[in-house]
């Protein structure tokens, strides 16, 4: 066997344990995970089926809005952690017959075979996709904030201006609705954990890769995954992450409706 040959050996190899993790990978997400996504899918449905007149036209607008918009990410989440995998090796698989073909090949098309096939692993599945989803699901909520702190300026005035105090984006319009226009929301200590991990992760994926975690987040994570490792809790973070979104969006909704029932009579 010439050293090409055995080079090619080798990768057939590494394609076919990529293949076994993946199979592997599909299963556990088949009975670990796939029910919860269908389950969250069935909740952010919910916040569809009401009448406008139960919380007014402009905020059940703003729920149907994020409502399909985490709709859209529980559906790509299935699609990237089903078929994406797969996908990935049939596309390194086929570089590899390129280069068995009866003409040969050049090399080209598995130069650089193993250290993508050890990047997706890595990098994509580990880290990629579980933060698009946050990324994203933290956007959500945002904008969702954002445009319910509209809806209450529609309907009331404002008792006073915020203070000089720092919030980031997501604290900074609970305690709008909070403190100028007395909308009692408090959230749960949980939903508070896995709001400050996806705050948290957001920021180091999108600003410093490089950073480690700090101390506070790093003995949350352990506490919640038994691992500070994304890697090692990926599909549980982000199913909290989906969770901790639905509840926000639900206690927003329990605490806006008798406040608008109450401004109406006023």
């Amino acid at each position: 066997m010439t050293d090409w040959e055995q080079h090619l050996e080798k990768l057939r190899k590494i394609i076919s344990d990529s293949k076994k993790l993946a199979n592997k990978k599909f299963d556990q997400f088949l009975s670990e995970v796939l029910q919860s996504l269908y389950d969250l899918q069935f909740c952010f449905r919910e916040l569809e089926w009401v009448h406008e007149d139960e919380f007014g036209e402009e905020f059940t607008e703003c729920r149907i809005i994020l409502s399909r918009r985490v709709l859209s990410l529980l559906r790509l989440y299935e699609v990237l952690n089903s078929q994406v995998p797969h996908a990935l090796i049939n596309i390194q698989e086929a570089a590899i017959w390129a280069e068995e073909g009866e003409e040969g090949g050049t090399g080209e098309m598995v130069d650089y075979l193993e250290e993508d096939i050890n990047d997706d692993q890595t990098f994509l599945f580990n880290n990629v996709i579980p933060m698009t989803i946050v990324v994203n699901l933290v956007s959500a909520i945002e904008t969702f904030l954002d445009a319910t702190v509209k809806c209450v300026s529609d309907i009331a005035e404002p008792n006073g201006t915020m203070d000089g105090r720092k919030y980031d984006n997501i604290n900074f319009h609970i305690q709008t609705l909070k403190k100028l226009y007395g909308i009692p929301i408090k959230l749960d200590k949980s939903t508070n954990k896995h709001l400050d991990n996806m705050r948290e992760f957001r920021n180091q994926f999108l600003h410093e890769l490089g950073r480690d975690l700090p101390d506070q987040v790093q003995k949350v994570l352990k506490d919640l995954y038994g691992s500070t490792e994304l890697k090692d809790c990926n599909s549980m973070f982000v199913l909290h992450a989906f969770e901790a979104t639905l509840e926000i969006v639900k206690m927003i909704s329990d605490h806006f409706k008798p406040w608008r029932e109450k401004q109406l009579t006023i």
